[in-house]
């Protein structure tokens, strides 16, 4: 502030020239200093030009933009704003106390703000309308001291925000009348707001925080105040939980509990002061309910505390849903780094919600972030297309190849997260089709599915396992021959995996193989696998095709599941291997089986005792195998011989 304070003694002169900067100007010494160097405002359009204006017309100009919807005049001419400062100074009397007051409504040109910067100017200001406000009660004394004090809040907000606060700590009826006047203000009412937000954030040390509590909470009681705190809320929020996550990176982590909050505890302290300003008094004390508070005092939980609390968002009101839908929306449409993360994890909250005007403009937003650059800004726009795709009518409008495309690559991303999340859209959007809808799409997801089945994960096994299910079911007309030429791929991999050690996947495996066997029309295994008689579907599937050609696929395909991290199902793929191996002839598949004898022969390692058990055994037939071929063909050259 000292620096602006000689800055303005630089362009102004020193105050011996001057003098005070509440000395009424004559319109001369005004257009002497329309030249100077000055601060922009925002309540002129062309500061050039109306910098030297007299009263009258400046009067008239402020009136003009006021927007105070209880204001019963809304335009004023010159003649009325010469009028309108005459009954304002009138008012004022000729009391001493209001002397300043007097001159600086006198004075009233961007020329002669700038001393306005200076902290105990304007704190002296602050203190004589504090003194004064409840005897103004005629529309023109008030007017003007409103604009006297917007001219204050875009000059210096933080000097006029910490000013007022100690002014009245209490927050009396005079101070919280000038609250309000601020607020009215469509310039200031923001700027105002984040100020006294981040005095409760801990962020102005200087100032008392439980005056910054109260203050708000005041505001929030009175009518006009409440539709403007609505309307800025959305914005509000955003910027505290911006301030937030950087305190939480700088400091790490905070005890919950403690008898002195530090900046994590006063931040989150902000945030519950403004949800109590706009209503949402249940909000605070549900995510309390479930720790959400807490969790917001350390970094590595911060994410899931700010999840609570949009999740909370989808039980307001509809009207401050839409606002705080739209903010979020037109932050992600702006591409703002610096609040995406969180912008995101309401939007996609929200999308679920009724009534909000979900069109084509969110589906194309969402698909743009499904190549961003952060796995979580990805995961939070696959959630977000999940709950579109619970509109039919949105669920048809996905079936776009490039949108598909894109989602059909997230299934190899390397959080387990997103594939999940992936394989959910799927399933959704697949519900919500009919079936010559669905064909195309299930015919690409047969295609895709399988590497799935030997995920890290069991969940994502599960319901991979449980889509390919359905994709069986959904193809129809010439789709049906491609789906079969995919299955016959596939139905090696559900009879291994219905050895799996999760019960889930291995009763999932059967399912989808017994859709298989359904749809390729094999009896016999279909019979077999109703009946659980696991024993023989490896045997069964093998005879449903005896040609060389079929088996050595089987054979080659079971090869990968011999380093399966389940030694289970290892097991299963070399006693299924053994079984193969008797369907073929060492001289026919010979290049196959020496492969399969060095697959086998690597397993002398394997930490499990049965895989290295059961491999030797198989090792043994194979050799027998072998012997017997070469005496067969011994045995035919000898009586060939003959």
């Amino acid at each position: 502030m000292s620096g602006a304070v000689g800055s303005c003694e630089s362009r102004c002169g020193s105050p011996e020239d001057h003098g005070n900067s509440q000395r009424l100007l004559s319109p001369q010494a005004r257009t002497e200093q329309r030249s100077l160097s000055r601060p922009p405002l925002a309540w002129v359009k062309d500061e050039v030009e109306e910098s030297g204006l007299p009263i009258p017309k400046k009067m008239a100009q402020l009136l003009e933009r006021d927007s105070n919807p209880d204001a019963t005049i809304v335009r004023y001419s010159a003649a009325k704003g010469q009028e309108t400062c005459a009954d304002a100074l009138e008012e004022l009397g000729e009391e001493q106390d209001k002397d300043c007051l007097r001159d600086l409504i006198a004075n009233l040109c961007p020329s002669t703000l700038v001393s306005l910067q200076d902290v105990s100017q304007a704190e002296k200001l602050l203190r004589c309308i504090h003194r004064n406000v409840e005897e103004v009660r005629t529309e023109p004394g008030q007017f003007v001291l409103r604009s006297v004090l917007g001219l204050l809040s875009e000059c210096c907000p933080e000097a006029t925000v910490r000013s007022l606060l100690r002014i009245s700590p209490s927050c009396d009826n005079a101070a919280l009348a000038m609250w309000e006047m601020l607020l009215s203000l469509p310039s200031a009412s923001e700027t105002i707001l984040d100020r006294l937000l981040s005095v409760i954030q801990g962020w102005r040390p200087n100032c008392a925080i439980p005056s910054a509590s109260q203050v708000l909470y005041r505001l929030s009681q009175r009518p006009r105040c409440q539709g403007i705190l609505e309307g800025l809320f959305p914005r509000l929020l955003m910027t505290l939980l911006y301030k937030l996550s950087l305190a939480a990176v700088m400091l790490g982590q905070e005890q919950p509990g403690a008898d002195q909050p530090g900046p994590l505890g006063l931040a989150v302290e902000g945030i519950k002061v403004l949800l109590h300003a706009a209503g949402c008094e249940g909000h605070v004390q549900n995510i309390q309910k479930e720790g959400g508070w807490d969790m917001m005092l350390r970094a590595e939980t911060l994410e899931r505390g700010v999840r609570l609390l949009a999740r909370e968002m989808r039980k307001s009101p509809a009207e401050q849903q839409a606002f705080l839908f739209q903010h979020m929306k037109e932050i992600l449409a702006q591409r703002r780094e610096w609040q995406m993360n969180y912008a995101m994890t309401f939007y996609t909250e929200l999308l679920g919600c009724q009534g909000l005007g979900k069109d084509w403009s969110d589906l194309r937003l969402l698909h743009a972030y499904l190549s961003h650059g952060s796995q979580t800004i990805r995961l939070r726009a696959l959630g977000g297309l999940v709950a579109l795709s619970g509109d039919p009518q949105m669920a048809r409008e996905m079936r776009g190849r490039s949108l598909l495309d894109r989602i059909l690559r997230c299934l190899k991303d390397p959080s387990t997260d997103v594939r999940m999340e992936a394989l959910v859209f799927f399933q959704t959007m697949m519900g919500h089709l009919k079936r010559k809808e669905a064909s195309p799409v299930a015919l690409l997801l047969a295609q895709k599915l399988p590497p799935l089945f030997g995920d890290e994960s069991s969940q994502v096994q599960e319901l991979s396992l449980s889509l390919f299910g359905d994709t069986m079911k959904a193809v129809v007309g010439r789709d049906k021959a491609e789906m079969k030429k995919a299955i016959r791929g596939v139905v090696v991999s559900l009879f291994l995996h219905m050895n799996a050690e999760s019960r889930s996947v291995a009763e999932a495996s059967g399912k989808a193989l017994l859709i298989c066997a359904k749809f390729l029309g094999w009896r016999t295994l279909k019979r077999v696998i109703k009946k659980k008689k696991t024993w023989l579907i490896g045997e069964t599937l093998l005879k449903q095709d005896r040609s060389s050609t079929c088996v050595e696929d089987y054979v080659c395909f079971s090869l990968h599941y011999l380093w399966d991290p389940q030694a289970s199902v290892r097991v299963e793929a070399i006693r299924f291997i053994g079984t193969a191996a008797r369907h073929l002839g060492w001289n026919q598949s010979k290049r196959t089986l020496e492969v399969v004898w060095d697959a086998l022969n690597c397993l002398d390692y394997d930490p499990d005792p049965s895989v290295r058990s059961l491999a030797g055994q198989t090792l043994h037939i194979l050799q027998c195998v072998r012997e017997l071929e070469r005496s067969r063909w011994s045995c035919r050259g000898l009586c060939f011989c003959c």
